[in-house]
């Protein structure tokens, strides 16, 4: 079924943006949003786990990035899907929406 996520950081830290599922089941991303409250410009990566599953992404300064993705991103079965940092800044905020699918 379709679900989603969202979390916030102020670092480089993973941050967690669906929980690992369970057994056989991942999460895959359609649509993606991140805003950065920061007067720095930024940019961050969606990881599976600790993988990088995408570049950097640039987010400018009090700005916002977002698409819709048109082959999904999948992250792997009982994974956390995250997002990285690659600069503290004041607030980063990332939102995903998507889908949970069986392997």
């Amino acid at each position: 079924g379709w679900t989603g996520g969202k979390a916030n950081a102020t670092g480089t830290a993973d941050t967690s943006l669906v929980a690992a599922l369970g057994s056989g089941v991942r999460f895959c991303m359609t649509d993606y949003w991140a805003t950065n409250d920061s007067a720095t410009d930024t940019s961050f990566r969606f990881r599976d786990g600790t993988t990088d599953l995408t570049e950097r992404i640039m987010v400018p300064n009090k700005g916002a990035n977002q698409k819709p993705i048109i082959t999904p991103i999948c992250g792997t079965a009982n994974t956390a899907f995250q997002f990285a940092a690659d600069t503290g800044v004041t607030t980063m905020r990332v939102t995903v929406g998507g889908y949970i699918t069986k392997e």
